[in-house]
């Protein structure tokens, strides 16, 4: 399930300003992204640029990815 909820950090809890749809202590996992626009674009870019590094590596002529995938990914050998 997944839900995107707005929410407001008051005195140490985070506070959901709408319903959430979670039995009573279900555990959920949260991510804490900005809520204005230049920050937003910042990390947009960066993920833009993370991703753009693995463009066309389903087409490439690599065969061993699954094997090296921590060279193609990380740099390291």
């Amino acid at each position: 399930m997944y839900q995107n909820l707005k929410v407001i950090y008051e005195d140490g809890v985070l506070k959901p300003l709408d319903k959430v749809d979670l039995k009573e202590h279900q555990r959920a996992n949260v991510f804490i992204l900005p809520d204005n626009e230049a920050e937003m674009a910042v990390l947009a870019r960066a993920q833009r640029k993370a991703l753009a590094k693995f463009v066309g590596i389903g087409e490439s002529d690599c065969g061993d990815l699954s094997e090296a995938h921590d060279k193609y990914l990380y740099g390291k050998e």
